[in-house]
């Protein structure tokens, strides 16, 4: 592949390249980092400082040291994945001992998960602020070159091609999203997209590219071993969704769905043996009325519907016509 020298072509990868990369860390480390996926703008504000410090700093590289610093960009992502799953760090803050818990803060209620095993330790709580210099770093090389190549145009027709660029990394990642593509496929596109920045004539970049290939192979291995102890793993449009198979509760041979790394429903099935409704909280409506003497409902709406055990019930309880509501 030719290497792409115009000043508007390259300035249109770099867009894209940026907003597809920010997108792609926001949701992939909601899902690899305890509790981040509460708080995503924190990715977000590490992303504009490194663009930031890019177009602060730029001015003190030359061309070539401009091309040099940006060539290391894929290995710095990559190896910033691989380190994001295998230490799977905390966000600092959470300091309560038991695995499971509430944090209820102006009334906002929400559960997160707290892995005995991290709690305390730096390969918890340490490597989070490490992985803030990592995707800083990142985006600051990053903007860097894009602000190179912005000055080698006109004002205006530069932020075109860069907002251009940015639009469409937005929307391929929508589509992304819109067709449950894995995490993992999202990191070959940033590898393939900045190739053609790349000039492959010189040699440190050539090595540079050639040693991203080999991480980025490690991260697709990485993301397939870290999803394979799971029942299923899927990329939904919104989060990372994981179902693992729940022995802790001898009563019901059920799944547990995990949202995001935190433990959110369960799966039940649908016989009078395993969702009894004489046990299960989602029969509390009909209870009440068969206590009241009402007669039994025959039309619901269930709204946040979930795994469907509301519905499971409902149906066990003789309700004719359903409308369930999930977002996800």
């Amino acid at each position: 592949m030719l290497r792409i020298t115009d000043p508007a072509r390259r300035l249109f990868i770099l867009g894209f390249i940026t907003l597809f990369a920010e997108l792609t860390f926001i949701r992939f480390l909601s899902a690899y980092v305890w509790n981040l996926g509460y708080f995503p703008n924190f990715v977000l504000i590490f992303v504009f400082v490194g663009i930031g410090i890019g177009f602060i700093f730029h001015r003190y590289l030359k061309p070539k040291q401009s091309e040099l610093a940006f060539a290391f960009v894929p290995i710095i992502i990559f190896v910033f994945a691989l380190l994001t799953i295998i230490f799977k760090p905390l966000v600092p803050g959470f300091t309560q001992e038991s695995t499971y818990g509430t944090l209820n803060t102006g009334g906002e209620i929400f559960f997160f998960t707290l892995p005995r095993d991290k709690l305390g330790s730096w390969l918890g709580i340490g490597v989070f602020p490490i992985l803030a210099v990592f995707v800083i770093t990142i985006f600051a090389l990053l903007a860097q070159q894009t602000a190179k190549v912005f000055s080698q145009l006109k004002p205006l027709q530069a932020y075109s091609w860069d907002i251009a660029g940015s639009c469409i990394g937005i929307v391929a990642f929508m589509l992304f999203g819109f067709l449950k593509i894995p995490a993992q496929w999202w990191f070959w596109i940033l590898f393939i997209v900045v190739l053609p920045l790349f000039d492959l004539r010189n040699r440190i970049q050539m090595v540079a590219f050639i040693v991203a290939g080999v991480c980025a192979t490690f991260v697709h291995i990485a993301l397939l071993f870290s999803t394979s102890i799971f029942v299923d793993s899927k990329w939904s449009p919104y989060q990372h969704v994981t179902i693992i198979q729940d022995g802790s509760n001898f009563t019901f041979d059920n799944y547990l769905v995990s949202v995001n790394g935190i433990a959110h429903q369960n799966i039940y099935f649908s016989n009078d043996t395993l969702i009894d409704k004489n046990i299960t909280a989602y029969a509390t409506a009909f209870k009440l009325r068969q206590l009241l003497g009402l007669p039994s409902i025959r039309s619901a709406m269930i709204i946040g519907s979930g795994t469907g055990n509301d519905v499971q019930v409902a149906l066990l309880n003789d309700v004719e016509e359903i409308d369930a509501v999930e977002i996800d």
